[in-house]
């Protein structure tokens, strides 16, 4: 075997172990593409991903096999890597930002799943099930990040107070947002068995005061 020969098996060899490598992958993570979009199903993101890592000239590892499920989901062109248009695509449904950073091994899922409830309401947004999910997405977010920024308007969300009893009472006083305003958030103080997530945050008259609201009705950046 001469060496332009050996070098071309190598390649074919390397590709099928990564083809292969993904197929296991597939297998255990079982279902992982999860929920789908409005605009494709699940069906139809898989068959795009599939297509992409069959073309692919070089080895697809899992990394690459996440990154085609976000293009697909953005529906940009799917090859496994993430350039201007990805990109423009993915700042544009955040508006402007990149909420997690440049997508990376280690915030591609975060992107994916965010993307997955923000673009199923009908699917996952009106469920207890859901609400809570996205929920706990927040309040492990907001553990760092203490901003969040409203997705639409918002208007005449009751401010509550807590007594020495622990009660949450009506301080008769509201609060009202417009979207893309933001709003410096203190703690996340419950997330409500219907998936409704209460949180704390320092008003300048009445200090530590509380509101509750649906978790898909704002963003954390």
């Amino acid at each position: 075997m001469d060496k332009n020969t050996k070098t071309i098996t190598n390649i074919a060899i390397a590709a099928g172990v990564g083809y292969g490598a993904y197929l296991i992958y597939k297998k255990f993570k079982n279902g992982s593409l999860g929920q789908p979009p409005v605009a494709k199903t699940g069906a139809e993101i898989t068959k795009e991903v599939n297509e992409a890592i069959t073309a692919s000239p070089v080895p697809v590892d899992e990394y690459k096999v996440k990154v085609m499920k976000l293009q697909a989901l953005l529906n940009v062109g799917v090859d496994g890597n993430f350039g201007p248009k990805s990109n423009a695509a993915l700042s544009a449904l955040y508006g402007g930002v990149f909420p997690y950073g440049a997508v990376s091994p280690s915030n591609v899922t975060k992107y994916i799943e965010d993307i997955e409830l923000k673009k199923t309401p009908s699917q996952t947004s009106g469920t207890d099930a859901a609400r809570i999910a996205r929920a706990k997405q927040v309040r492990e977010t907001l553990a760092v990040k203490k901003t969040i920024t409203w997705t639409d308007n918002a208007a005449k969300i009751k401010i509550l107070k807590k007594d020495s009893l622990g009660n949450y009472n009506d301080s008769g006083k509201v609060l009202s947002f417009t979207k893309g305003s933001t709003k410096k958030i203190t703690y996340v103080d419950k997330i409500l068995s219907n998936g409704i997530i209460r949180l704390a945050f320092q008003d300048p008259t009445m200090g530590l005061v509380y509101f509750q609201v649906s978790p898909f009705s704002f963003t954390i950046y």
